[in-house]
């Protein structure tokens, strides 16, 4: 079995995002892992996905994708649910050649250390995901999202020329389901598609904020002042 064939195989059983985070939460140096769950122990209020997003960044300033893969970890895993995700993502890797070669003993090793020390039950912890349950106890829950912008060639009637080119947006969102399995929705958009979902995320982010802005008593609004 190839590699690829093990990635495709972890694409139906982990998630592929999942698996690609979880890799690069094993090649994070011991300082920057005590960086940032030092800065998830100390945060005060509630923490939410920006928040998280911050306090990473802050940590791993020079690696975008990594903080993000990081932040998405800390986000969506619960200290249970880490060692259910361990278990099988253990499970997974010792199931054939080609997926020990994807992930070598020493690196899933420094996934589980990493991924321990990172994820804690703590009280900033605690009171992020009991947030996170109170939105999701009925649904699926989105992990992440990724938009690849690719071109098309249009040939003429003979195929001996192109005569042009079409925009397309691959569109994927990845979640997790009630029965904790991953999976991702994909979709095939055009650039007018892909606005139109952009102008429905925007009128509900402004529909929040008047909601937001009712919720807001005066008393409220003279402690924030």
């Amino acid at each position: 079995m190839s590699t690829n064939d093990s990635s495709e195989e972890c694409d139906d059983e982990l998630g592929s995002e999942l698996l690609a985070d979880l890799r690069s939460v094993g090649t994070l140096s011991a300082d920057a892992v005590d960086c940032v769950a030092n800065a998830i122990r100390e945060t005060t209020g509630m923490l939410n996905g920006p928040r998280v997003s911050q306090l990473v960044r802050k940590c791993i300033p020079h690696d975008e994708s990594t903080a993000e893969a990081i932040a998405r970890l800390i986000f969506n895993i619960t200290p249970q649910k880490k060692e259910v995700i361990l278990e099988e993502f253990e499970q997974w890797r010792m199931a054939s050649q080609a997926r020990q070669s994807l992930v070598p003993t020493e690196l899933f090793g420094s996934i589980q250390r990493n991924l321990n020390a990172l994820i804690q039950d703590e009280r900033a912890s605690r009171l992020l995901h009991k947030s996170r349950r109170l939105q999701r106890d009925i649904g699926n829950e989105l992990y992440g999202v990724k938009c690849i912008c690719d071109v098309r060639p249009v040939f003429d009637d003979e195929h001996s020329s192109i005569e042009g080119f079409v925009s397309l947006i691959n569109f994927q969102l990845g979640y997790q389901k009630q029965n904790q399995q991953f999976d991702s929705l994909e979709l095939s958009l055009t650039e007018d598609e892909l606005q139109y979902i952009v102008d429905k995320a925007v009128d509900a982010i402004e529909k929040l904020k008047i909601i937001r802005e009712a919720m807001t008593t005066p008393e409220e609004e003279g402690k924030t002042q």
